[in-house]
Parts: C-alpha cells; structure tokens; sequence
C-alpha cells in the first residue's frame, strides 16, 4: 500500500485507474484525471473534493478509496488547505498523445499507445520509432514498442528488431 500524507493537499493531481461493484459508474471514467479540490471546513479533511478537468468540483471521496481507485500522479505543495483567498482551480491542461506517451505515468504513456494503435496511422510510425530508439525511460520505450507491435506499416518489424 503506498504511504499518503494524513491529508491529500489540494491542487494533487491523481488519475482514476479502476472500479469494483461499489462503483460502477466509474468504469466509464477510469483513465480519467482530477485534481484534489479545496476542503469544505464544514466537510472536515476526511471529505476529499475531486475537481474534473474543467475546474468544476464533480464528486466527493475519502482517503481509502482514493487509495484503492486512484493512482497518484502528483502530490501538491500547497498549504492552504481550504483555498482562503484563492482562485478556483482552472481546467487541466490536455496533453497531446505524444506528450503523454512520452510522460512519467505508466498508465498515462500506456493509455498514449492505445491511441496511437488504434487510429493506426502510417505516418505516425516514424515518431513512434523515435521514442523507441530514444524514449528517456523504460516504460516510454516499452509503450512505443508495444503500439508498433500492433500496428502496420514497412517500418515496424525492422525497427522492432534492431
């Protein structure tokens, strides 16, 4: 289990990676990012606010199941936990597929190739060689792999073998 502060500071960034029978409505969203909100001190800290990608505080969860459903992509610095002479917290910024795929999230860089296969573009595979030959990290190189793998073109197969 991994280590969590007693209290996920707002502006944390985490991504919903499953869901289970208590939540069957996540299933749709898993993949999704939000941010951790201002707490409410009517709510308390335990009551944790997601805020979804356009800045608008969307749903409520606790420490557990943010723990089981949640992966933390980056915890926040921020001290001020109830947001006291703070702006609301704007839209998350949408990278493209080539900045994910090239990310630090695994989930991230592997949701990335999905993409990429799928819409199986020819011209796409020269960047995908790219990141193969020079990708920074291992899960980056794994992932442009993995999408060539699937995909069709002249150029996959002699660059998976080199």
């Amino acid at each position: 289990m991994r280590r969590l502060p007693k209290v996920v500071r707002p502006r944390s960034r985490v991504r919903l990676i499953r869901a289970d029978k208590q939540t069957p409505s996540w299933q749709k969203d898993i993949g999704r990012q939000f941010r951790v909100g201002y707490y409410s001190r009517k709510d308390g800290l335990d009551c944790i606010w997601l805020v979804n990608e356009n800045g608008k505080y969307e749903q409520t969860t606790n420490r557990d199941f943010l723990l089981k459903f949640f992966e933390i992509e980056e915890l926040s610095q921020e001290k001020n936990l109830y947001g006291i002479g703070k702006r609301r917290l704007g839209k998350i910024r949408i990278r493209n597929v080539w900045d994910r795929l090239n990310g630090k999230s695994s989930v991230d860089v592997y949701e990335a190739a999905k993409k990429i296969w799928e819409k199986d573009d020819p011209q796409k595979i020269r960047i995908l060689i790219k990141t193969l030959k020079h990708g920074k990290r291992v899960v980056n190189r794994t992932a442009a792999a993995y999408a060539l793998n699937l995909m069709h073109g002249r150029r996959t197969i002699p660059a998976l073998e080199m």
